[in-house]
């Protein structure tokens, strides 16, 4: 089985946990500015703290509180995930031999460090798996692909696996995944659209991208994504041409670009008209890419059979 890493994701003093979206301005000089591709990120601390609780004693009278002990380890769900590494934006399996770890981002929400609870490496068909999982937080897990050596061919990409599609899993259960991989390239295009359109922030030092789809796929026309501390969402359009809190153009594939989301963590969320989606809980991972695509659901109105 996999062995866990006893390493941690640096977080910049200046990021701040935000779990509303839009609650402050953020200037172009809040934006961290284009600099030298970011290493592989700083490996992340292997356990979380415990948290002490305050508990009503049996024989006590209202009013009156002892200190609980620690609350146990948490109690292994038993579960596999298991998945396939792609290539961003296409159907290309990733090589053998990349590194793939299995991140906890709850910690992110209390002020600290992700943490990585499991790595592995992919096969030569770029499949992957993990078993004896523990009950994942309510917010869910990352999936962080990278070079395991840096070539400089790939980016270190996360895919976001959250809570509903992880959590509640028992011994019996095997969960199914796809981990996205970004190519250097493409992340060199995106930034070089980012810098045409004015942008002081790049994917080069980590993000979130994604689309923004219906359920059957196809890409949304003028779906509008936003972040905390009102993060810049970028949206390239048919032209090539990235603009600034637009919307999302089915012509490029419906993507948004949130290239400052490594310095932030909270709330994201999208709208089109007529259809709703899954708000997320994302960001705050230096380096790292951070894939997502949003589906939207409609409403079904009915009773129940």
């Amino acid at each position: 089985m996999p062995q866990p890493k006893s390493s941690a994701f640096a977080l910049p003093a200046s990021a701040a946990l935000l779990l509303a979206f839009g609650c402050a301005d953020r200037s172009a000089e809040d934006v961290p500015s284009a600099a030298s591709p970011a290493p592989h990120p700083a490996t992340l601390s292997a356990t979380m703290s415990a948290t002490l609780s305050a508990t009503l004693s049996p024989s006590a009278s209202i009013g009156e509180r002892t200190a609980a002990a620690p609350p146990p380890p948490a109690t292994p769900g038993g579960h596999t995930l298991s998945g396939a590494v792609q290539v961003f934006e296409t159907t290309t399996p990733g090589p053998e031999g990349l590194c793939v770890d299995l991140v906890d981002p709850e910690p992110r929400a209390f002020g600290g460090d992700a943490e990585i609870l499991l790595s592995t490496t992919t096969d030569a068909s770029g499949q992957f798996s993990f078993s004896d999982l523990p009950v994942p937080a309510t917010i869910g897990w990352v999936l962080v692909v990278g070079e395991c050596t840096e070539t400089g061919t790939y980016a270190s990409t996360g895919t976001i696996l959250p809570g509903e599609l992880v959590g509640g899993r028992g011994a019996a259960d095997a969960v199914s995944v796809t981990a996205w991989l970004m190519p250097t390239s493409a992340r060199d295009t995106i930034d070089e659209g980012l810098a045409a359109a004015g942008s002081t922030a790049f994917l080069v030092d980590g993000g979130l991208v994604g689309h923004s789809l219906a359920e059957n796929g196809a890409p949304h026309q003028d779906s509008w994504v936003r972040g905390p501390m009102s993060t810049q969402l970028w949206y390239p359009q048919g032209s090539g041409v990235y603009e600034l809190f637009d919307g999302t153009e089915a012509a490029a594939g419906a993507l948004y670009v949130a290239p400052a989301a490594e310095r932030v963590y909270g709330v994201w969320v999208t709208r089109v008209s007529g259809e709703q989606f899954e708000p997320l809980m994302a960001g705050g991972l230096p380096g790292v890419i951070l894939v997502h695509d949003f589906v939207s659901w409609t409403p079904r109105v009915g009773s129940p059979p």
